[in-house]
Formats: C-alpha cells, sequence, structure tokens
C-alpha cells in the first residue's frame, strides 16, 4: 500500500509570488504545491506591500535590478531583461510545470558569462553554481540529468559547448517539459522518479545554435 504521506518535491528559501500577486511566505509544508517553506523570517521585512507595488515603484525596482545588480554585465537591454526574467523565474520555478532554458554567450574569453551565472545563483540560491560538461553522447547526458535532478540542484549549469555545436537533447527537453522526470535506473529494471525543478543554463565563447524547447539566448 503506497504512503498517504504528502509528496515534496523542493525546499524553498524565498517568498514567492502566486498568479493572484499574493506572496506565499508562511513557513511549513504546502500541501497543495507539494513544497516545504523555510524562510528566514527576517527577509519578509525587505518584501513590499502590494499596495506599495505601483506602476512606478515596480519601474524603479527593474531600473535598479538592470542598472545597478548588471551594471558590469555587457549585454544590451534585452540580454540584461533575459537575465532577470531568468533570476525571476529561478526564484517561482517551483509553480512552474514547464521551465525555459538559458543559453549565455561571448565572442571573446573572460566575457562575464560565468560570472552571470554566479550573480543569479548567489542571489536567489545564495552560492554560486558549479558549471558541468556538456558531453556530445546522448547516454552520458540522460545520466547526468538524472542524477542532477535526483541531488534536487534548482540550476543546472553546462559549459564545454563545442564551436558550431547544435544544441538538441531529449533528456534535457524532458526535463524542462516535465514536472517530474522518470528515468530507468542505471543497471536495473527499474523506473525512478525525481521533481524536474531545476533551470538549465548552458554558456560558451564561440557562438552555437539551439534546436528544442525553451531557448532564451543572452548575448554577453
Amino acid at each position: 500500500e503506497r504512503s498517504k504521506a504528502p509528496k515534496v518535491y523542493t525546499v524553498m528559501t524565498m517568498p514567492i509570488v502566486l498568479d493572484d500577486r499574493s506572496i506565499l511566505a508562511t513557513n511549513g509544508l504546502d500541501v497543495d504545491r507539494n513544497l516545504i517553506l523555510k524562510i528566514d523570517p527576517r527577509m519578509l521585512d525587505y518584501i513590499p506591500r502590494l499596495e506599495d507595488c505601483t506602476p512606478q515603484a515596480v519601474a524603479d525596482a527593474y531600473r535598479f535590478l538592470r542598472d545597478d545588480w548588471f551594471i558590469d554585465v555587457l549585454a544590451d537591454a534585452e540580454g540584461k531583461a533575459t537575465l532577470i526574467a531568468f533570476a525571476m523565474s529561478l526564484i517561482e520555478r517551483c509553480l512552474f510545470d514547464c521551465r525555459p532554458g538559458y543559453i549565455v554567450t561571448a565572442a571573446l574569453p573572460s566575457g562575464g558569462k560565468t560570472t552571470v551565472f554566479n550573480m543569479e545563483s548567489m542571489a536567489v540560491l545564495g552560492e554560486q553554481t558549479s558549471a558541468r560538461g556538456w558531453s556530445t553522447n546522448s547516454e552520458e547526458r540522460r545520466k547526468a540529468v538524472l542524477s542532477f535532478l535526483m541531488t534536487g540542484a534548482p540550476l543546472i549549469v553546462f559549459d564545454n559547448i563545442p564551436k558550431g555545436y547544435e544544441i538538441h537533447c531529449a533528456h534535457v527537453e524532458k526535463a524542462l517539459t516535465a514536472k517530474v522526470y522518470v528515468d530507468r535506473k542505471l543497471g536495473v529494471t527499474e523506473d525512478i522518479s525525481a521533481p524536474a525543478y531545476a533551470h538549465h543554463g548552458v554558456y560558451r565563447k564561440q557562438h552555437f545554435t539551439c534546436r528544442g524547447y525553451g531557448k532564451t539566448n543572452v548575448c554577453c
């Protein structure tokens, strides 16, 4: 008999804005969304009241993110808007049944690609992200994606994309378009599942192309 205990897919440490513009910030188990909230109460002091979120206040907040937070990021206005959306969607990731994948490119080395992902990760998750190598072997990518998701990683970053390579991976696309990722356990005839709340990002100094779901490109 299956356990009647509620499933928990992730632990969130930041308040979440819901569809009705209300703030989900009550610590504990949220049965409806299959998550546990563990938010530092001091963080709530920085959450504005709904009535204070006027169009002018929102515009000022956006300009702060674009012009102050990303002041040293060598991206145009559209690129910075995408990076802000990346951070916001990373906070809200547990509400999405499907998630976008993000691409950061730069024409030269030391263009700030790693720094951008670390800025996003530090601001939202409180720690720097680790980049993983992109394998050209589909089976290796399948095993890697399942392994990352089983650890509950909220952000998966791939590096070392070969120049001129076309990114197309059924396993990454499956992880981006499913709420729960199901795959075969290595070495046995058994399926295992993991929540697929992770965001995916890739970066490379040379240009490459992307084919598939959820691509969003930022050039630095």
